[in-house]
């Protein structure tokens, strides 16, 4: 997804158009209505063409870990090349999804990271990945739809570190259930969670010790489209 260092503001705009374009969110104050030129999102952001007709990476199709993969991967450009978090799964052996990861010096051809998963431990789906301060965070939806968080020196080792704890403006925690599709950056030290519950709108929480989030408010910041 994005491709910019996380502190760079532009993060923010591309976080956000991701997240909207998850969960077919309209543009601010369109309510289902063709939004007005002025307020159209910047041709960049919506507007592409295929540099290949061919797939550049795909499932194997074959009985590994990864014959397939779904939802949304992430990429980071690391050093001399492009790193890629992807999600694989192989249902004739086990239903959880994993993580993998791939690797490219041009974002055309792209290589997998060895034979086997990076984590096997717990469900894996719809990554986001954030290097900060020397160290990857990995944020994922896991197991029922809930959104979880991994640590990492290298890129390559993770360390669980639980579901993400996100709270009402007033502290109380929010009700059970699922609270996915994680998209994070962080800005001036404050880490920026956007997140959505049964693929109704998103909202926004943010957190300074990435243990506990507190909702910005408590109604979605971006509703969903018709």
């Amino acid at each position: 997804m994005a491709r910019l260092k996380p502190r760079n503001c532009q993060r923010s705009v591309i976080q956000v158009a991701t997240a909207m374009l998850l969960c077919g969110v309209p543009a601010a104050g369109s309510h289902g209505a063709e939004a007005p030129a002025s307020r159209e999102f910047p041709s960049e952001l919506v507007h592409f063409q295929p540099l290949t007709t061919n797939r550049v990476f795909a499932g194997t199709g074959r009985d590994t870990w990864d014959r397939s993969i779904r939802e949304r991967s992430y990429i980071l450009h690391d050093g001399s090349q492009w790193k890629m978090w992807y999600n694989g799964y192989n249902s004739d052996r086990k239903s959880t999804h994993f993580l993998g990861l791939a690797t490219s010096k041009d974002g055309l051809i792209w290589k997998r990271d060895g034979e086997a998963p990076l984590y096997d431990q717990g469900w894996i789906e719809d990554v986001c990945v954030v290097q900060e301060s020397g160290q990857y965070y990995l944020f994922s939806e896991g197991l029922n739809d809930v959104a979880h968080l991994l640590r990492s020196t290298d890129g390559r080792h993770w360390i669980e570190q639980g579901d993400l704890d996100i709270r009402h403006v007033d502290g109380t925690r929010i009700k059970t259930g699922p609270y996915g599709t994680p998209a994070v950056f962080v800005e001036n030290g404050v880490w920026n969670l956007f997140y959505e519950r049964d693929d109704a709108a998103v909202w926004l929480a943010r957190s300074r010790d990435l243990t506990t989030w507190t909702n910005v408010q408590d109604e979605p910041v971006l509703q969903r489209g018709p």
